[in-house]
């Protein structure tokens, strides 16, 4: 079984969301692109409030439309795999650019890369994926979905890094 997975944010749409971090230098605003790099201290408290809508969604047209062609063609499953905590704010970005089905949302509440790896691996021992795409913009991301090339080497894999727009 073929599965096409996307990340959401700076994959497929770019949006003004922040996360807010606290901590003892004051309050600090961070894009997902920063926040994906950010060196967490231990007196850091986080809000991700912002990312349970949608601020200002850009869409970043050559992988939108990649999911439109997995969805259209029906060549494989469809997933979007974000690490934003709740599922509306996404499929609310689907249906406004003319996707009403064929698309799994699974918001993982995590920016841990081992999340992601864990999440794909999962998918082909439990559900027998043996061909697997999956574009992501965080290169730890990539990084760590690569490592289940070796691991499972019946799988084909197409890994792309996006470019993030800033």
């Amino acid at each position: 079984m073929k599965y096409s997975i996307f990340d959401f944010d700076d994959t497929l749409v770019k949006t003004d969301a922040k996360v807010v971090v606290f901590g003892k230098r004051g309050r600090k605003e961070l894009s997902s692109a920063e926040w994906a790099t950010y060196k967490k201290q231990p007196s850091d408290r986080f809000d991700f409030l912002q990312f349970d809508s949608l601020i200002n969604p850009r869409a970043i047209p050559k992988y939108l439309s990649k999911l439109k062609d997995v969805v259209r063609t029906n060549n494989g499953k469809a997933i979007i795999l974000t690490a934003r905590s709740v599922v509306k704010p996404v499929a609310k970005f689907l249906r406004d650019a003319g996707i009403v089905g064929g698309v799994k949302i699974a918001a993982i509440n995590s920016n841990n890369p081992d999340d992601k790896r864990i999440y794909i691996e999962k998918m082909i021992n439990d559900r027998g994926a043996t061909d697997i795409e999956f574009y992501d913009d965080s290169q730890k991301n990539i990084s760590a979905v690569q490592t289940l090339i070796k691991k499972y080497p019946q799988v084909k894999f197409r890994i792309e890094h996006v470019q993030s727009i800033h």
